[in-house]
């Protein structure tokens, strides 16, 4: 467990979106520290800043504080699922809020159709390839409300 989740953050970015990372910040969340510093190399090569936590709880946690544009979201983790995660981040921000978008190694139509009942936005099945992540990326924060004026 980290004792700073937000110790991933890039030296120089800024919570509104200026200096490096500028297209915004990206939660991933994954008990997984492998899968957790690929998901850093491609979120930062894209031009996001990245913010790394190892649990639901700590992304709920954390969100008291910042407001990601994108949240990349495992299923399986110890504690609060991908599923539950999902939904109380729903809740948090009214049925609204960021895009998040599964990264799991789960590959069953069933695990699918939950995370679209979930209000998940978009869903990717590991091993995840740089370019896929990045396109998808890229599409949600041109779909981000957030970004619109920024």
């Amino acid at each position: 467990m980290q004792d700073d989740p937000g110790r991933q953050i890039e030296a120089g970015a800024k919570p509104d979106g200026s200096g490096r990372g500028s297209l915004g910040l990206v939660f991933c969340v994954d008990d997984d520290r492998l899968n957790q510093k690929v998901a850093k190399l491609i979120v930062e090569s894209a031009g996001f800043r990245f913010f790394g936590v190892n649990s639901g709880a700590q992304c709920l946690q954390a969100l008291e504080t910042l407001t990601p544009h994108i949240i990349l979201l495992d299923v399986m983790m110890p504690g609060l699922d991908g599923f539950e995660t999902c939904k109380r981040i729903r809740r948090h921000y009214s049925g609204g809020g960021p895009r998040i978008i599964f990264v799991t190694a789960r590959n069953m139509a069933d695990d699918v159709q939950r995370a679209l009942e979930t209000q998940a936005d978009d869903y990717l099945v590991k091993p995840i390839e740089m370019q896929s992540l990045r396109s998808r990326l890229m599409h949600w924060i041109a779909q981000s409300p957030r970004m619109a004026g920024a």
